[in-house]
């Protein structure tokens, strides 16, 4: 079994909070590019994310 990873969908740092405003709100923090967003990547351990 593989965890998951997050990335941010900006910069692909991997270097990301999260801050739950309430229960219809939650928001990642990028501390790297400073992307503030609920999108976010996730892949795989084994995977990578490619720019591109």
């Amino acid at each position: 079994m593989t965890g998951k990873i997050i990335h941010c969908p900006m910069c692909r740092s991997t270097d990301i909070y999260w801050d739950a405003r309430g229960p219809q709100s939650t928001l990642h923090h990028c501390r790297k590019c400073g992307y503030n967003g609920a999108f976010i990547l996730e892949c795989d351990e084994e995977s990578e994310v490619h720019m591109g």
